[in-house]
């Protein structure tokens, strides 16, 4: 695992201090400083962990002596994750169970085992998610490349997306054969949001949803249904990439 800032890029202290990682994933720091870790599979390259029968990734925390530990394993293609402790839940996207599940939480850690929370359609697979005000968040699907916002009880509902029943069918099949690979993310029937992976908020009063995707040549912005909560990082000021400061 590497750190970069200013000053360029170097080994974090996690690894230095032997631990070694499998490919991360995701990288979150939260509202009470915690540093969240995902990694998707332990197999490499990841690809091999692009089937049904898969369940190694995992969910750790770099402490605050620099030590790495596992809090949740046995994921399916551990994806984002998103604590919210205002609610007492970590959402977990797990890309490959096309599912999204939440364990119970507060500032001490996590408690018990995940649950489902969400089940997607087939087709679907949860990659980035984010939190909204009312105590439900937003997932951005890739293969389907559609967002949806699911509700504090659990109920998904589509906001925008381009569902094509072919290329799904095909990469269904292929997840079945379990032939599933690259090439099923590197391509899109999609024009407008082709495999859409992230959501991020912007405006005060985060009320817009910018869409990150993997192969699109912009960021398509649309009106937020439901207002994004503020992250841990949005009031740091960030330098230009670039420019030191003296």
């Amino acid at each position: 695992m590497l750190e970069l800032d200013g000053d360029g890029i170097r080994p974090h202290p996690v690894s230095q201090r032997g631990n070694v990682l499998p490919p991360v994933n995701f990288v979150l720091v939260d509202q009470v400083g915690k540093i969240w870790v995902t990694v998707s599979s332990k197999m490499q390259p990841r690809s091999r962990a692009y089937r049904r029968d898969v369940k190694n990734g995992y969910v750790g925390l770099i402490n605050p002596d620099d030590t790495f530990s596992v809090v949740l394993k046995d994921l399916h293609y551990t994806n984002e994750v998103r604590p919210d402790y205002e609610n007492g839940w970590l959402y977990i996207a797990e890309t490959f169970g096309q599912k999204i599940s939440r364990v119970r939480l507060d500032e001490n850690g996590v408690h018990g085992e995940p649950k489902i929370f969400v089940q997607f359609p087939p087709g679907t697979f949860v990659d980035g998610i984010e939190l909204d005000t009312n105590g439900g968040l937003y997932a951005a699907c890739i293969v389907s490349s559609e967002l949806y916002h699911i509700d504090a009880g659990g109920s998904p509902t589509l906001i925008v997306g381009e569902r094509n029943a072919s290329w799904i069918d095909e990469v269904e099949a292929a997840l079945t054969a379990n032939t599933m690979g690259r090439q099923h993310f590197d391509s899109s029937p999609a024009t407008v949001l082709p495999n859409i992976s992230s959501v991020a908020f912007l405006g005060e009063n985060q009320d817009k949803i910018v869409c990150g995707n993997l192969l699109g040549q912009s960021l398509p912005v649309l009106d937020a249904p439901h207002p994004g909560q503020k992250p841990a990082h949005w009031g740091v000021n960030v330098p230009k990439w670039g420019e030191r400061q003296v």
